[in-house]
């Protein structure tokens, strides 16, 4: 909605249809700058968050995690951990939780 959030990746991950054929990425300055429009936009390399968690293909969650810090979200934390608990198997909860966990904490 208008004056939402939009949190946002500094680091880009071109589609495969781009990466194989002459197809041109937006520049990410000029994708901001469409968004500030009607969007408070939080841009951060959440790329790298993940990877400290122990994989870039963590970015996802960390991002979760980022958007749960966010107070006018009125979700309780313990209810997105339960989720990320019920869907993975516990290995992989567990470094799920770390991700979002510093997604959460670095907002």
């Amino acid at each position: 909605s208008e004056g939402g959030l939009f949190l946002m990746n500094s680091r880009t991950l071109s589609p495969f249809d781009v990466q194989s054929s002459d197809l041109e990425y937006p520049d990410l300055g000029e994708v901001k700058n469409v968004l500030e429009d009607g969007f408070r936009v939080k841009e951060f390399n959440f790329t790298e968050l993940a990877k400290e968690a122990g994989s870039a293909r963590m970015v996802g969650i960390v991002m979760l995690g980022a958007l749960s810090s966010i107070k006018d979200i009125n979700i309780d934390e313990q209810a997105f951990l339960t989720v990320i608990e019920e869907e993975f198997s516990e290995e992989k909860a567990d470094k799920n939780i770390e991700a979002f966990k510093l997604g959460r904490d670095y907002f």
